[in-house]
């Protein structure tokens, strides 16, 4: 299952994400290379957003056009 956690320490928050590997159908090794890109947003009301922040994807076409996404590299 994918699991969540958020936290406010000392002024920031932390968002932790669990996501199985077998959920994504990948089998990880270490140097493995994935795309991965990391948007969050702000809306304090309910309604229109007020802000985004974005890790890589500065077009928001990351879902059709994953040349824009950043890379990570797995390791022990």
């Amino acid at each position: 299952a994918i699991a969540h956690q958020a936290e406010h320490i000392q002024g920031y928050y932390v968002l932790t994400l669990s996501i199985p590997w077998n959920s994504l159908h990948a089998r990880p090794r270490i140097g493995h290379r994935i795309g991965i890109d990391v948007h969050v947003n702000d809306d304090d009301d309910g309604g229109d957003r007020e802000g985004k922040l974005v890790w890589r994807d500065r077009t928001d076409n990351a879902y059709r056009n994953p040349s824009v996404l950043g890379e990570v590299v797995l390791a022990e």
